[in-house]
């Protein structure tokens, strides 16, 4: 990777552990790009995961993964099943305010790993992660209204609330859709923590 920015990642606190029972989180290297590349242009992410529509070859796509970075990227993280070392997804923030302490996330699990409990695993793991180590006030995720899996995650998280709707912001095959956003404030970790340490 030409700007070395997806292994930029700051010293991780103590009593973080990016791990429970069923998944960890790798930060991202180059040894995962290739995976990245194939997740990137997999309909799934196309449809739950970013506002571009089309499919990248690997050259293009390492040249839009750099400018990510550049531009709005924040930290990401492969997420790794422990029982089989298998990657199945990738979680990262972007549009980090440090002004304001605020930053938004993403995660995308692939196809036949969703609905099973890993998105779950993996959101507060990043949560937790992103509250320790940047001292941020609150963290925003977008969701479009027909993401079942993210919508489910976020409901038995249970710590995120809705805190805005875009009507019919997004157009997806011709049919418009909401957007949803939803807020998760610093003062939620302590319930973030009592979910981890139920499920480690």
């Amino acid at each position: 990777m030409a700007s070395g920015s997806a292994s930029a990642h700051p010293p991780l606190t103590e009593d973080v552990s990016l791990e429970t029972k069923r998944v960890r989180l790798l930060p991202l290297t180059e040894s995962h790009l290739s995976l990245l590349h194939q997740w990137r242009n997999s309909p799934t992410f196309l449809s739950n995961c970013t506002n571009r529509r089309n499919t990248l070859d690997y050259d293009t796509f390492l040249r839009e993964l750099d400018g990510d970075f550049y531009r709005d990227r924040h930290e990401q993280f492969v997420v790794q099943r422990r029982v089989n070392d298998e990657l199945i997804g990738t979680v990262y923030s972007y549009n980090l305010n440090k002004a304001d302490s605020y930053a938004f996330i993403t995660i995308f699990l692939k196809d036949g790993r969703r609905h099973a409990g890993y998105g779950i695993d993996a959101i507060a793991l990043f949560l937790q992660h992103l509250f320790a180590t940047h001292s941020l006030f609150k963290v925003y995720m977008e969701v479009y209204e027909y993401n079942t899996a993210a919508l489910s995650a976020i409901k038995k998280i249970g710590v995120m609330t809705e805190e805005g709707r875009f009507r019919k912001q997004r157009l997806w095959h011709g049919i418009r859709y909401d957007v949803l956003r939803f807020t998760i404030f610093a003062d939620s970790i302590t319930a973030i923590n009592d979910f981890l340490r139920k499920i480690r």
